[in-house]
């Protein structure tokens, strides 16, 4: 499943540094900050494994329902996040900077991750490795 190829760094390194930046933040924010990174890491990591899983159980079918799938699975994925922050917003157990900082950088750390695991592979580097090489 050449998805999941794509997504694995993404979804360890989510994992890993939403575990991380839990435990490292009790300090300063308290356990309302410990549990709004895990709550922002897992909205993250959840989208992300929802996406590499339906895109592969679509590419299942036929070569190219992954390309079709992915507007409709954006758009209820979208809905499905707007949902769980609607629902996270002002409850006492969330620290709210700490839940939109986590957010954002683990949203951040996902892309760089799959970019960097589109770069890699071997398609891409076969079609525009030369290119890089030539321009650089």
């Amino acid at each position: 499943m050449a998805e999941f190829r794509v997504a694995y760094r993404a979804l360890a390194g989510v994992a890993l540094a939403t575990a991380v930046a839990a435990v490292t933040i009790i300090p300063w924010r308290g356990t309302e900050g410990a549990v709004s990174v895990a709550l922002a890491g897992a909205v993250v990591f959840g989208n992300l494994l929802v996406a590499a899983s339906l895109s592969a159980l679509a590419g299942r079918f036929s070569p190219h329902a992954a390309m079709l799938i992915s507007m409709p699975s954006f758009a209820i994925r979208m809905a499905v996040i707007v949902a769980l922050l609607t629902l996270l917003r002002n409850r006492p157990f969330i620290d709210a900077p700490a839940f939109a900082a986590a957010f954002a950088a683990a949203v951040v750390l996902v892309t760089a991750l799959e970019a960097y695991s589109w770069k890699r592979t071997p398609w891409l580097v076969l079609t525009f490795g030369s290119r890089t090489k030539e321009t650089s």
